[in-house]
């Protein structure tokens, strides 16, 4: 890798033929931008992702199977 410095203040990238023009004043803005964005996004807590949890993904209500499990299982108890 080759890299060439203007006097325009650009910078340019040369590898395996092919060559990159960089802004060196944009390189510095971006990441100022990219480190805010980095500092400012946090991974969600297990609280947060359980709340989120469960309002995205509302209870199931298994009663009905579980009864019809119990009426099973009494059936094949009284069977022995």
């Amino acid at each position: 890798m080759e890299i060439i410095e203007t006097k325009d203040n650009k910078i340019i990238r040369y590898e395996n033929g092919v060559a990159q023009v960089f802004d060196v004043d944009e390189l510095k803005a971006q990441k100022k931008d990219i480190q805010k964005r980095l500092e400012a996004d946090k991974s969600p807590s297990d609280e947060e992702l359980l709340a989120w949890a469960k309002v995205n993904y509302p209870f199931v209500d298994h009663s009905l199977e579980i009864t019809e499990l119990e009426r099973v299982n009494k059936i094949l108890e009284e069977i022995k």
